[in-house]
């Protein structure tokens, strides 16, 4: 851009430079003395004075030096005016950026405040555990030095045992001797002694003729008596020696790993979950998932789920699924045999209740052991059927919650999983119907369930059905329980442990367990009676131990989620 040129008045400047250049030119200042003055030369003489031109030319120069200073400012203001009217539609952009990035600042330190929550939570557990674990290790090396002392006496009645049977069979060998004639016990009997067994054994024939063959017969029946029961000790012998094939510690680590697995698969299943905020107006046309709902798990903990708006915080709806799978687990463990007919199985489990009464543990462990065993090598596939059920069982509970909660399937839940069959995932509703589906169906389907979490329920289902086997058939010294509290329980902090006692007072009554527990119970000795007590040895000579409090979730858990 060109800058304004400033009026200089060129002819005035011409003028005073003409005059200037007059006054100081060479033919004025050396012009003879002996030309005539004239007239005009005399005018010319008599010209005004010049005024001083560098003075004149200094104010000019100042002058243009200001007018070229309001040009240039002028100039600025107006490439300042332009850049500002070019940069203001953008400051509405830049004000929303700098609003979405303290939006997002603020929830990520709400974000760290919550690992950090956790990172304590997880690092008090551990430290739980670790103790837990220092204690179970304890208990187990006391457990194993008490065996190693049944162990010695039971040697040393074995022992005493064997030396009776040879002292009675010595004093029966010496006796046979006795009545054997001399010719068996020495080649050249002496007459003398030939005279004294004459004498003596023509006395005895007539007193003890008619008794030999009796003697004789219980001679024999002695020996074979003795041969059984060392043939039973030697039995007996076999399963009071034999070693567990699983720990105490490893049988714990085994249900903290089902307990991590339901925790998970809660979660997973929650998150795929939306939830509508008139869940009640939903779940009233369920009502048989309601009915059903608190048959399993109760009527406390279906009323809140039916009428709780779980939009907002899903967290209930978690520790439900959690609870539901752990019930089911734990029907399913109630039996002797996973997967055995339910008549069949009471049958055998009352033989194996009044035989653990009555019997030492060695002997009903034994029972055990083998009747477990033996049934599955006559229904080979009765371990697979056992697994199918449970899985079947828990989605079937567990899509009966997510009804009762009002649960809608998002969209992330049209995608299965790439186990999944191909004729399961094309039956699953589009979206655009989905309104369609939450008016005329329950939110999830037993078959959407499966589709989605089919995999990682059956994982469940095989550890649950592995832990099983180990405890009834691997375990002989012992009895090892997993645990599960009743909605009909009463609490009892030496029993059981509020999941949620760190952030309120535990109050109410118990609405699910979220966590199993795991008991261990060895007979001592005696007739076991029906007495029951938490922990340590009782006087009926079981000795019960509570390895693991199981967690459960009291009604108290609202007061946390509705601070007033």
């Amino acid at each position: 851009m060109m800058l304004p040129v400033a009026n200089l008045h060129l002819k005035d400047l011409y003028d005073t430079t003409v005059e200037f250049f007059a006054l100081r030119s060479p033919s004025f200042l050396f012009a003879g003395p002996s030309a005539a003055p004239t007239h005009e030369s005399e005018n010319c003489r008599a010209l005004t004075p010049v005024p001083d031109p560098i003075a004149r030319l200094t104010r000019e120069c100042s002058s243009l030096r200001e007018r070229l200073d309001v040009a240039e400012s002028r100039q600025q203001h107006s490439t300042c005016t332009c850049q500002f009217s070019q940069q203001s539609p953008l400051q509405p952009l830049m004000r929303r950026q700098l609003d979405l990035t303290k939006n997002e600042l603020s929830t990520s330190k709400i974000e760290v405040l919550r690992l950090e929550e956790r990172c304590r939570m997880l690092e008090r557990l551990l430290r739980e555990t670790k103790d837990m674990l220092k204690a179970r290790d304890t208990e187990i090396e006391k457990l194993k030095r008490e065996r190693e002392q049944q162990r010695t006496l039971d040697h040393r009645h074995r022992s005493d045992a064997s030396l009776r049977y040879q002292f009675r069979s010595q004093s029966q060998r010496d006796k046979e001797e006795s009545l054997s004639p001399p010719n068996s016990i020495s080649p050249r009997p002496d007459s003398t002694l030939l005279a004294i067994y004459g004498h003596n054994h023509s006395l005895s024939s007539f007193r003890n003729g008619h008794r030999r063959d009796g003697s004789g017969t219980s001679s024999i029946i002695s020996i074979a008596s003795s041969e059984e029961e060392r043939a039973q000790a030697r039995a007996f012998e076999l399963f009071l020696t034999r070693t567990d094939a699983w720990s105490g510690a490893q049988i714990l680590q085994a249900v903290h790993d089902i307990n991590s697995e339901i925790l998970q698969f809660a979660a997973s299943a929650t998150e795929t979950c939306s939830f509508e905020r008139d869940a009640h107006t939903l779940a009233a046309k369920n009502s048989q998932a309601i009915q059903d709902t608190a048959a399993r798990l109760g009527p406390q903990i279906t009323r809140i789920l039916s009428t709780r708006d779980h939009s907002q915080d899903p967290i209930l709806v978690q520790l439900a699924l959690q609870g539901c799978v752990v019930a089911c687990i734990a029907r399913a463990l109630s039996s002797f045999c996973i997967g055995w007919p339910s008549k069949a199985d009471s049958v055998i489990l009352q033989v194996y209740a009044y035989m653990y009464a009555t019997e030492p543990q060695p002997t009903s462990s034994r029972w055990r052991s083998l009747t477990h065993k033996h049934i599955h090598k006559l229904y080979p596939t009765l371990e697979d059927y056992g697994n199918n059920d449970l899985v079947e069982t828990i989605l079937r509970w567990i899509a009966d919650v997510l009804t009762v909660a009002g649960c809608t399937p998002s969209l992330s839940t049209s995608h299965s999983s790439p186990s999944s069959s191909p004729h399961i995932s094309q039956s699953l509703p589009h979206s655009n119907s989905l309104s369609q589906l939450q008016l005329n169906q329950p939110s999830f389907t037993k078959e959407a369930l499966r589709a989605r979490f089919g995999d990682q329920v059956r994982r469940i289902a095989k550890s649950v059905t592995k832990l099983a086997q180990v405890t009834r058939e691997e375990v002989m010294s012992t009895n090892f329980d997993l645990v599960a509290v009743g909605y009909t329980d009463t609490f009892d902090s030496h029993l059981m442990q509020d999941s949620f006692a760190d952030y309120s007072t535990s109050r109410g009554s118990v609405l699910l367990t979220s966590e199993f527990g795991v008991r261990c119970t060895t007979k001592k000795g005696g007739v076991a009676g029906m007495s029951v007590v938490a922990d340590g040895k009782t006087d009926d000579g079981i000795e019960r131990r509570l390895l693991l409090r199981p967690r459960i979730v009291l009604e108290s858990v609202l007061d946390v989620l509705d601070p007033k």
